[in-house]
């Protein structure tokens, strides 16, 4: 057996840890040895359906955001999974369920989700269109509002309410729904047999947030610099200060001009020559 970098290399039989429809349907394990696997921990948060006969985790996976993490700690090719690919005939069911387990679904063509901020809340915004592609009117949008905590990234998701949009508009559905803690929302919405999700982060500014003023700073300040403390009143801060107007002049007229000037003094210095020449005859005889 070779153990450096955490490797083990002898063949060894998967074992079914829990139900998990990455292995629906197979859980009556047939699949053949395999020949090595890296050795890994598990996670806390982390599902484990498949492990090696150390007690290892061979197939796992666990939340991450808004989506999915699974991991394989053996292969499959023919290093490790030759008798995988040569002889099991569910091989190809077995990689199928993880993907399709694993990759996101896919979003309703009738039913677009959209969550944009407003003020101390979040805008859910559903569009909606019926069987035969109108917007859908009367329908009812209900949805399921999410939270997941930004020190618990890959852990489950916590559910914070269940509503019904209100109608805005034909086949526009809105909702407002508040957010008081800093993370990653989802909402996941249900309507005319459709369904759809979408995230929404929310990581308040730190220059944003209130906070009093330092007076006795501002009161020192003042009087090493000969300034002038306000306390705050209409009459001191003038809220709509008046701002001159500001004004546009053309320039290129002039620029135009002395362009032309320098133009000229250009040619008479270069043909001056032949400019005095034109001078002698033009003068009279003396």
């Amino acid at each position: 057996m070779h153990t450096s970098n955490l490797i083990r290399e002898e063949p060894f039989e998967a074992q079914v840890a829990e139900p998990h429809p990455m292995i629906s349907g197979l859980e009556k394990w047939s699949a053949p040895p395999l020949l090595g696997y890296v050795k890994t921990l598990r996670r806390a948060a982390a599902q484990v359906p498949l492990v090696t006969a150390a007690g290892d985790p061979l197939l796992a996976q666990w939340r991450f955001g808004l989506g999915k993490v699974s991991a394989f700690t053996s292969d499959a090719s023919e290093r490790w999974a030759a008798l995988w690919t040569g002889s099991w005939r569910d091989f190809g069911v077995f990689w199928a369920q993880v993907l399709r387990d694993t990759a996101r679904v896919g979003q309703s063509r009738r039913m677009d989700i959209e969550c944009a901020p407003a003020d101390d809340a979040v805008r859910v915004q559903v569009d909606l269109r019926d069987d035969g592609g109108s917007w859908a009117r009367g329908a009812e949008v209900r949805a399921e509002w999410f939270f997941v905590p930004p020190d618990a990234m890959g852990g489950t998701l916590t559910a914070l309410q269940s509503v019904t949009l209100e109608q805005q508009a034909p086949g526009r559905f809105e909702k407002l729904l508040p957010v008081d803690k800093p993370g990653v929302y989802l909402l996941r919405a249900q309507a005319l047999g459709e369904t759809g999700s979408a995230g929404y982060v929310y990581q308040p500014s730190g220059e944003a947030a209130g906070g009093e003023a330092q007076e006795e700073s501002l009161r020192r300040l003042t009087e090493i610099t000969g300034g002038v403390m306000l306390d705050g009143s209409d009459d001191e801060v003038p809220l709509n200060a008046p701002v001159g107007a500001a004004g546009f002049r053309e320039v290129w007229p002039p620029l135009a001009l002395t362009a032309f000037v320098l133009f000229l003094v250009d040619v008479v210095i270069r043909r001056w020559d032949h400019v005095r020449s034109l001078l002698r005859r033009s003068s009279p005889a003396g």
